[in-house]
């Protein structure tokens, strides 16, 4: 693959990467490309990386001036491209006419514009401004509605179509799905969106679907079936829940494609991490390739996003994969118990030792170990830690024998290990031995992309254990699973799935059936004292905000158990009962 070079470029054009100016930059980077052996991207803060070769990618992106990207080289040559990439980025972008004219044959020969696309689909829009004014009409929209452009464009929405819910939609910002209507002979189907910019919204759009043949194929179907009683109504939503299933499966389709290409070189057991983000990918694929030998791996990452899961895929695709896989948890074993249950002991090593017992290292032999939580670990067991880790061996609790074994580690924490070791709480000789090959998981506020191919495969998974159709959550309500920060992660809203499939009534899962913290959040902060007109939120919320910023400041069962005066097994409890736990 080469290397990788990232860095932070400032945009100093004035009028940022418009246009033109996108055009520039994609010619210059397919030569660089091409000269250097490297493929460039960019990327803005909190995005995916997205190719620097496409004109319409990359204006998409909306970049301003003075704003700071990244820029990522990929290649052999990555530090010169990337070196002389980076100049053009941070240039003014001053042209003369003769490579003006060379930018504006470039974008008549390669643009993709907006308007080449939404004149040409099959689907009718009309959008309109924040001030109700209508600013896209498209070719289907004409053919449907009948109404010439001219009369359309720059008008007020109400004056050419008195009943469309483009005003209500912009003020409320709530869409409005499957609005059925008959013009003449021809029956429509309308779904209005808003359009949101920075929280605010901008405008909103109607796609409007002409459904009259397929309603001339119900209506035959319902004839032919001697079906009494059906109406006009109910054809319609039975159109437009069969289209809204088309929609999803061609969805689905894309989705399983792109999945198919990228992870052609990864091992079938990578194929339980669900997602398609930039920043999963790269774990993943940092993951595969240390299947491929026997160092130690150190897996980070906040509670919920997936180590255990991305563990066992470096097992089950190593050459380890037919011997034990032993998971451990050093947060949930108390610490005068730890070393027993890692080494084992011998019979009479203490009260209560009534028979030899065989420790998890000795369990993992040929096989691999993953300790969960390696950061809570005391400095007296990380130093036994460290001697199976350097001469593979130890001794039973109790007994003088030394027995070795053969396990690869990987280990996991949540925790910041660089800050315990400068703050003398972890060894800095056990964290460079366990550091060998760092895997980082993105949390799923970084990768909200995926967040809805992960519902829909707990909601499939849920199903298929029920032998029941799959749920399917509305778009309001999918909204605010989106913009929800998700502190458990994957966790957390597999539990919610669990939770809403349960307590929804019928197929779709509605914005009301969440729990109240995700669909109603309170703003500022959570913990301040309510004014007399402000909501009272159940006890279960304040409950769940205290043990989670006790959690996030300690980092432990046991210390936040002690800075709250509760016991390690409240704290603990609690922690599973809103999905706070790692």
């Amino acid at each position: 693959m080469g290397k990788t070079v990232e860095e932070r470029v400032k945009i100093n054009c004035k009028n940022g990467l418009h246009v033109r100016v996108a055009a520039m930059v994609v010619q210059k980077a397919d030569n660089l490309q091409k000269e250097h052996k490297v493929t460039f991207y960019i990327r803005r803060e909190g995005m995916h990386n997205v190719p620097l070769t496409s004109i319409l990618l990359v204006t998409a992106l909306k970049i301003r001036q003075n704003e700071e990207i990244y820029l990522v080289t990929v290649g052999e040559g990555a530090k010169e491209a990337a070196k002389e990439m980076k100049a053009l980025l941070e240039s003014d972008f001053s042209m003369s006419p003769v490579e003006l004219g060379q930018v504006d044959t470039l974008l008549q020969d390669n643009a993709i514009t907006a308007e080449n696309i939404y004149s040409n689909i099959e689907t009718g829009l009309v959008v309109a401004d924040s001030r109700y004014t209508v600013i896209i009409y498209n070719r289907q929209a004409e053919k449907i509605f009948g109404i010439p452009p001219k009369e359309v464009l720059g008008k007020k929405v109400t004056e050419v179509f008195p009943q469309s819910k483009l005003p209500e939609v912009i003020d409320t910002g709530k869409p409005v799905l499957g609005y059925a209507k008959t013009i003449g002979e021809v029956n429509i189907v309308i779904n209005t969106t808003p359009i949101v910019e920075n929280h605010q919204v901008i405008g909103a759009i109607s796609s409007v679907l002409d459904v009259s043949k397929l309603m001339q194929v119900a209506y035959t179907f319902a004839n032919r079936q001697a079906m009494e009683g059906i109406s006009v109504v109910k054809s319609l939503s039975e159109i437009q829940e069969l289209m809204d299933k088309i929609s999803r499966l061609s969805a689905k389709t894309e989705y399983l494609e792109e999945e198919l290409n990228r992870r052609q070189k990864l091992n079938p057991a990578f194929n339980r991490m669900v997602g398609v983000s930039s920043k999963l990918y790269d774990a993943m694929k940092m993951a595969a390739k240390t299947a491929e030998n026997n160092f130690n791996v150190l897996i980070r990452g906040e509670s919920g996003t997936g180590k255990e899961l991305v563990a066992e895929a470096i097992h089950y695709s190593s050459e380890r994969k037919d011997k034990p896989f032993i998971r451990v948890n050093c947060a949930a074993i108390p610490e005068n118990l730890l070393e027993s249950e890692m080494f084992g002991h011998v019979r009479g090593a203490y009260t209560g030792a009534i028979k030899t017992k065989v420790g998890k290292f000795e369990l993992a032999d040929k096989g691999t170990i993953f300790l969960d939580e390696i950061g809570e670990l005391d400095k007296a067991m990380q130093a036994k830690m460290l001697r199976v880790i350097q001469k593979k061996e130890f001794q039973r609790v109790g007994d003088e024998r030394t027995i070795r074994v053969d396990a690869r580690i990987i280990a996991a924490t949540n925790r910041n290990l660089e800050d315990l070791v400068e703050k003398g709480e972890f060894r800095e000789d056990l964290y460079y031995r366990l550091n060998v090959i760092p895997i980082w998981l993105p949390t799923l506020r970084e990768r909200r992309e995926d967040i809805p191919l992960l519902c829909d495969h707990f909601l499939g998974k849920i199903a298929e254990e029920l032998k029941r159709p799959a749920k399917k959550i509305t778009p309001e309500g999918m909204a605010a699973l989106v913009n929800y920060s998700w502190p458990g992660n994957i966790r957390e809203l597999e539990n919610v799935m669990e939770r809403v499939n349960i307590l929804a009534e019928g197929q779709m899962i509605q914005k009301i059936d969440l729990p109240g913290y995700i669909s109603e959040p309170l703003s500022g902060k959570a913990l301040r004292e309510p004014k007399e007109e402000e909501e009272i939120m159940p006890w279960e919320y304040y409950e769940r905000e205290i043990i989670k910023k006790a959690l996030k400041k300690y980092k432990s069962f046991n210390r936040a158990a002690k800075a709250l005066g509760l016991t390690h097994k409240t704290v603990a409890a609690k922690a599973r009962k809103y999905h706070l736990e790692e």
